[in-house]
């Protein structure tokens, strides 16, 4: 099977257009990629399963959602409740949109991973109730201010063998990792247990939370993609998912854009 190459529906929705739902199957069906990822916006009103779930007849294929980004920054915060809260609605969207998979920013926020410890006790409970749904639950390798992405997961997947891992390629660079990290692909563990990918560029100083965004176009920053994608081609079958936006400050969005992106990955995996 050929690897199946998904665009983020926040490449196009965000603050610009004023993360307005009703735009995704509007600009989805013109971007030429093999299903999407469905991110899930804290500041939506409704919520995301209603939302998913109004959605479901627009045709599109939501393969994979992205969890609220504040269950890891609320955990980190111990604001425990609110994050597991976020956590049920976020995979009650995840069943709504049929996704096989959920991501997972464990950590975040300005507390970042300073008590990772303490978040890592969730991971259990959230494994579980994945499982129970049918949905592989996998945790990105997000910025730290304190420790390592890669660290923390190891302790993730020594304390849940049935935990699954994201690699995102703008976030390792960040780290100044990238390379290293490749290594993961054909590791014993995480070469089987690495199964899904967010492609974004970064540019700007490493480690430095502000160079975050913006977020180039695979191949319009400082990533080496041509040997990223040479190393892993032959041992990653897992699937991909394009992050880099294309949304200017008016609320344009350039389809046509996302898809050229979406086929320079596919044309070097």
């Amino acid at each position: 099977e050929m690897r199946k190459i998904f665009c983020s529906t926040g490449a196009y929705i965000g603050r610009a257009n004023d993360f307005d739902p009703e735009l995704i199957p509007i600009y989805g069906r013109q971007i030429r990629c093999d299903g999407f990822e469905f991110m899930v916006v804290s500041g939506w009103e409704r919520k995301p399963s209603e939302i998913v779930r109004s959605l479901g007849d627009c045709g599109m294929d939501f393969r994979t959602l992205h969890s609220d980004k504040f269950i890891g920054q609320y955990l980190s915060e111990g604001k425990d409740a609110e994050a597991m809260e976020l956590f049920d609605e976020s995979l009650r969207a995840a069943c709504a949109a049929g996704a096989e998979k959920m991501v997972l920013h464990m950590w975040g926020g300005v507390v970042s991973d300073s008590c990772f410890a303490h978040n890592l006790t969730y991971l259990p409970r959230m494994v579980d109730r994945c499982g129970e749904a049918g949905v592989t639950l996998c945790v990105e390798n997000v910025p730290c201010s304190c420790g390592d992405p890669i660290a923390h997961w190891r302790d993730c997947e020594a304390l849940c063998p049935d935990v699954r891992f994201i690699y995102d390629t703008r976030f390792g660079y960040f780290a100044g990792t990238l390379e290293r990290d490749v290594g993961l692909f054909s590791d014993e563990v995480f070469g089987k247990k690495t199964v899904h990918m967010h492609i974004s560029d970064f540019t700007g100083v490493q480690h430095d939370f502000h160079c975050l965004r913006p977020i180039p176009m695979p191949g319009e920053g400082s990533i080496d993609f041509n040997s990223f994608f040479s190393a892993i081609k032959p041992i990653y079958s897992g699937t991909v998912t394009l992050e880099s936006p294309s949304l200017d400050e008016h609320g344009h969005v350039d389809p046509e854009r996302l898809s050229e992106a979406i086929e320079y990955i596919r044309q070097r995996l």
